[in-house]
Protein backbone atom coordinates (compact mmCIF):
# COMPACT_ATOMS: atom_id res chain seq x y z
CA UNK A 1 0.00 0.00 0.00
CA UNK A 2 1.42 3.86 -1.04
CA UNK A 3 2.20 5.63 1.96
CA UNK A 4 0.77 8.74 -0.48
CA UNK A 5 -2.49 9.95 -0.26
CA UNK A 6 -4.47 10.54 -4.03
CA UNK A 7 -3.45 14.06 -3.72
CA UNK A 8 -0.47 15.65 -3.18
CA UNK A 9 0.53 19.10 -2.26
CA UNK A 10 3.80 20.38 -3.28
CA UNK A 11 5.68 23.51 -2.80
CA UNK A 12 8.13 24.08 -5.68
CA UNK A 13 10.75 26.64 -5.14
CA UNK A 14 7.99 28.66 -2.79
CA UNK A 15 4.92 28.34 -5.18
CA UNK A 16 2.23 25.76 -3.95
CA UNK A 17 0.77 23.14 -6.68
CA UNK A 18 -1.77 20.29 -6.00
CA UNK A 19 -1.43 17.57 -7.92
CA UNK A 20 -3.05 13.93 -8.27
CA UNK A 21 -0.57 11.06 -6.86
CA UNK A 22 -1.48 9.43 -10.86
CA UNK A 23 -0.47 13.00 -12.64
CA UNK A 24 2.85 12.82 -10.63
CA UNK A 25 3.54 9.01 -11.37
CA UNK A 26 2.58 9.66 -15.26
CA UNK A 27 6.04 8.60 -16.26
CA UNK A 28 7.04 5.48 -15.06
CA UNK A 29 11.20 7.20 -15.56
CA UNK A 30 10.90 10.40 -13.88
CA UNK A 31 12.27 11.08 -10.51
CA UNK A 32 8.35 12.22 -9.78
CA UNK A 33 6.92 9.15 -10.06
CA UNK A 34 10.16 7.49 -8.65
CA UNK A 35 9.61 9.94 -4.88
CA UNK A 36 5.57 9.15 -5.50
CA UNK A 37 5.82 5.31 -5.62
CA UNK A 38 8.90 4.88 -3.08
CA UNK A 39 11.50 3.94 -5.24
CA UNK A 40 13.59 6.95 -4.19
CA UNK A 41 13.45 8.88 -0.76
CA UNK A 42 11.08 11.63 -1.42
CA UNK A 43 11.59 15.49 -0.53
CA UNK A 44 11.58 16.32 2.97
CA UNK A 45 8.28 18.57 4.25
CA UNK A 46 7.83 22.71 4.77
CA UNK A 47 6.54 23.95 7.71
CA UNK A 48 2.97 23.30 6.30
CA UNK A 49 3.18 19.83 5.60
CA UNK A 50 3.90 20.39 1.51
CA UNK A 51 6.49 17.70 0.05
CA UNK A 52 9.20 20.94 -0.79
CA UNK A 53 11.11 20.72 -4.17
CA UNK A 54 13.81 23.37 -4.34
CA UNK A 55 13.45 24.03 -7.94
CA UNK A 56 12.17 26.47 -9.87
CA UNK A 57 8.13 27.05 -9.17
CA UNK A 58 6.94 28.97 -11.91
CA UNK A 59 8.37 26.45 -14.52
CA UNK A 60 6.75 23.50 -12.74
CA UNK A 61 3.28 24.19 -14.18
CA UNK A 62 4.43 23.50 -17.39
CA UNK A 63 6.17 19.96 -16.52
CA UNK A 64 2.56 19.35 -14.36
CA UNK A 65 0.48 20.44 -17.70
CA UNK A 66 2.85 18.14 -19.66
CA UNK A 67 2.28 15.15 -17.25
CA UNK A 68 -1.83 15.61 -17.62
CA UNK A 69 -2.02 16.05 -20.79
CA UNK A 70 1.10 14.74 -23.02
CA UNK A 71 1.29 17.65 -24.53
CA UNK A 72 2.35 21.42 -23.98
CA UNK A 73 0.72 24.48 -24.42
CA UNK A 74 2.98 27.75 -24.21
CA UNK A 75 2.78 31.69 -24.02
CA UNK A 76 3.26 33.50 -27.03
CA UNK A 77 6.96 35.04 -27.06
CA UNK A 78 7.83 32.65 -24.36
CA UNK A 79 11.82 33.08 -23.79
CA UNK A 80 12.44 30.22 -21.20
CA UNK A 81 12.72 27.26 -22.79
CA UNK A 82 16.22 26.60 -22.19
CA UNK A 83 15.49 26.46 -18.30
CA UNK A 84 12.12 24.85 -18.92
CA UNK A 85 14.31 22.04 -20.50
CA UNK A 86 16.52 22.10 -17.47
CA UNK A 87 13.85 21.74 -15.56
CA UNK A 88 12.48 18.57 -17.25
CA UNK A 89 16.41 17.03 -17.72
CA UNK A 90 15.93 17.50 -14.02
CA UNK A 91 12.71 15.70 -13.37
CA UNK A 92 14.03 12.81 -16.05
CA UNK A 93 10.87 13.51 -18.82
CA UNK A 94 12.62 12.57 -21.58
CA UNK A 95 9.39 13.19 -23.85
CA UNK A 96 9.09 16.72 -22.79
CA UNK A 97 12.95 17.51 -22.96
CA UNK A 98 12.31 16.17 -26.95
CA UNK A 99 9.40 18.05 -27.21
CA UNK A 100 10.82 21.30 -26.19
CA UNK A 101 14.10 20.46 -28.04
CA UNK A 102 14.35 23.00 -31.42
CA UNK A 103 13.74 20.12 -33.93
CA UNK A 104 10.69 18.72 -35.30
CA UNK A 105 8.84 16.97 -32.39
CA UNK A 106 5.62 14.27 -32.72
CA UNK A 107 4.02 16.23 -30.17
CA UNK A 108 3.18 19.69 -30.90
CA UNK A 109 3.87 22.78 -29.07
CA UNK A 110 1.53 25.28 -28.82
CA UNK A 111 1.71 29.46 -28.18
CA UNK A 112 -1.29 30.44 -26.16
Amino acid sequence: MSEFTEVIELNVGGVFYTASLKTLTQDPDSLLCQWFNGKKEVPGKDAKGKYFIDRDGVLFRYVLDFLRDQSISLPHAFRERDRLIREATYYGLTKLVDTLKPQVSAIPVTYI
